[in-house]
């Protein structure tokens, strides 16, 4: 006699899978022999309308012959519902703060153009402009704590320590020697702060990059080195960084990886350290080296494409084709913008479009340098605009056309090997070298 069957379909995973069980089997017979574990009472199973299906229930008698059954993760569902509404909560956030800090920028602009001489400002007026962004920015730290997020680990010590410009005197005649190593360091000791207080990797990342830039910059004060002598140089590790940093962000211990107590064949002695059992590997201790991993990364991008911006106006400025050095620059702005408009390929929205308005200011830089360069800078910048286009073509390319990646891989690679040399001749290290040892 013909066994009786009973069939349905059974949605999982993004899969549909039509099957066939002897009459009378239940629900959850089916899904064990599917190998779908209905243990740890996480799962929910419905019909094409959404009702809930009691696991008892009989396919071909509770339930008709072919029904659909769709088993859902209540749990991945859960998290993420609540990974979407932090997501749009921390936009509105980022927006609102944003908007907040704009009094400080502004109080600091007002201040800069105060030392400048373009605006005549006393005594007390400094100290309230600085006063003014010194509580704009306690508000975002204590209230909506932006000072943990990537953006704000970066901006905000930087707003923080521009107030220290109101401690200087105009009438100094070495006022733009000090002004960009006193902002540094002001800066680094307010990252260095954050930092102690919550040590986040964000908070890391930021309190080494203003960290470098403070040693960098007091160097160049010290040796008298003016910004046409550092940017060039600035401007390189900047492009490097936004291409390097992804390879480093996450590194995992070896110690991790192999459980070295289980290898050891000698008995611990005096000399030799305990060796330690790998640590217990969890959902939530993976979730938080990701995410610490991607908050540092994050960082070190703003960061680089801030530092980016700041200096391309500089190394254009001094970019021509009258000396070596002018030739040199101009290499920089080029292998700076091919590093940055082809980044390395990942999954975050930030490392793929901050570094691109980077470009697009390295861009723009080039076109001030254009203004005064005739038909040989116009070239130039009509090569920008190509490689900028070619970048925006591999982007949008969904198919992932391999002449075109490898055209990318050849453009970056080329960038990132002479970007830091060809800064190092635009700033005059060469010469400095040469001089010092003849």
């Amino acid at each position: 006699m013909a066994l009786a069957m009973a069939t349905a379909t059974v949605s999982w995973g993004g899969e549909r899978n039509d099957v066939a069980v002897p009459a009378g089997t239940t629900v959850a017979g089916l899904l064990a022999m599917l190998q779908i574990d209905t243990s740890a009472g996480r799962l929910l199973v419905t019909l094409s309308d959404g009702t809930a299906v009691d696991p008892a229930s009989v396919i071909g008698g509770d339930l008709p012959l072919g029904v659909l059954l769709a088993v859902a993760d209540t749990k991945a569902s859960q998290e993420a519902a609540q990974i979407a509404k932090a997501q749009s909560s921390g936009l509105r956030q980022a927006v609102a703060a944003v908007g907040t800090s704009m009094f400080a920028v502004t109080a600091d602009a007002v201040l800069a153009a105060g030392l400048s001489g373009a605006i005549a400002l006393d005594g007390l007026t400094r100290y309230g402009l600085a006063a003014l962004s010194l509580l704009t920015v306690a508000s975002l730290v204590f209230f909506a704590h932006s000072i943990l997020r990537p953006w704000g680990a970066v901006t905000l010590p930087l707003l923080a320590g521009a107030t220290a410009l109101a401690f200087l005197d105009p009438s100094n005649p070495y006022l733009w020697r000090i002004c960009a190593p006193l902002v540094c360091c002001a800066a680094f000791c307010v990252a260095l702060a954050a930092w102690l207080w919550r040590r986040r990797g964000a908070n890391l990342a930021a309190m080494l990059f203003w960290a470098a830039l403070a040693l960098l910059s007091s160097l160049a004060a010290a040796l008298g080195w003016g910004i046409a002598v550092m940017s060039p140089v600035l401007l390189a590790l900047a492009a490097l960084a936004v291409n390097v940093a992804p390879e480093y962000v996450l590194r995992i211990p070896d110690a991790q990886l192999v459980d070295m107590p289980l290898l050891t064949t000698f008995a611990p002695t005096l000399r030799v350290p305990a060796v330690e059992h790998p640590a217990q590997i969890t959902d939530a201790r993976v979730r938080r080296t990701l995410n610490d991993a991607q908050d540092i990364l994050d960082a070190v991008i703003i960061g680089s494409v801030l530092l980016s911006g700041a200096m391309a106006p500089f190394v254009a400025f001094g970019a021509g084709f009258s000396s070596l050095e002018g030739w040199a620059g101009m290499a920089t702005l080029l292998c700076s913008l091919a590093s940055l408009c082809f980044v390395n390929p990942t999954t975050s929205h930030l490392a793929r479009i901050a570094p691109r308005i980077g470009a697009a200011v390295i861009c723009g830089a080039s076109v001030w340098l254009v203004l005064g360069s005739g038909p040989l800078g116009f070239g130039i910048l009509v090569g920008l605009a190509a490689v900028c286009f070619l970048a925006s073509c591999v982007e949008a390319n969904e198919n992932g056309a391999a002449r075109l990646g490898m055209l990318s891989d050849a453009l970056r690679g080329a960038g990132m090997v002479l970007v830091l040399p060809a800064g190092a001749l635009a700033a005059g290290f060469f010469e400095i070298i040469w001089r010092s040892t003849s």
